[in-house]
C-alpha cells in the first residue's frame, strides 16, 4: 500500500459534489472545493472532457458534419452550455441548420429566452452561424 491508496481507501471517490462531515463542499476523493477550489491546469481538463462530450453531443445530428469548423464550433459551444437536452429544445434551429438557412439559424438563436441569459455570448454565435466565419480580431 502507498498513500495514495490508503488516502483513497479512507476518502473514498464521489464524483458530484456532497458536504462533507464539516459541511465543506468536496468532490472526487475530498477535495475540499470551498477552501481549496481547483488549479487551472485541473480546470482545463475538466473543460476539455467537456468538450469532448459536447462535441461527441454535435456529432449525432446528422447535419454537423456538414457544417464548416466556425458553425460546429457554435454547435459545440452551445451544447456545452446548455447540454444536449437544452440544444434539443432549438427546433426551429435545428431545422434552419438542416436546411443551410443561415438567416433563420441566427434569429432562432436571437430570438431565444437563452439569448437574453447569456447576452454577448449568443450574440457572437449568432453572427459566426450566420457569417460562417470567426469575428474579425478572432480569427486563427
Amino acid at each position: 500500500m502507498d498513500v495514495r491508496t490508503l488516502i483513497m481507501r479512507h476518502e473514498g471517490l464521489r464524483l458530484t459534489p456532497y458536504r462533507d462531515i464539516s459541511g465543506h463542499l468536496s468532490i472526487g476523493y475530498g477535495r475540499n472545493l470551498a477552501d481549496k477550489g481547483i488549479s487551472a491546469y485541473e480546470a482545463t481538463i475538466l473543460l476539455e472532457t467537456d468538450i469532448g462530450q459536447a462535441t461527441a453531443a454535435a456529432y449525432e445530428y446528422p447535419w454537423f458534419v456538414a457544417l464548416c469548423l466556425p458553425r460546429q464550433c457554435v454547435i459545440v459551444d452551445m451544447i456545452f452550455n446548455l447540454g444536449a437536452a437544452g440544444f434539443d429544445k432549438f427546433v426551429k434551429l435545428r431545422q434552419a441548420l438542416a436546411a443551410g438557412d443561415w438567416a433563420a439559424a441566427r434569429n432562432a438563436i436571437l430570438n431565444s429566452a437563452w439569448a437574453s441569459q447569456v447576452g454577448r455570448r449568443a450574440l457572437e454565435d449568432a453572427t459566426i452561424i450566420e457569417l460562417g466565419t470567426w469575428p474579425e480580431e478572432e480569427k486563427p
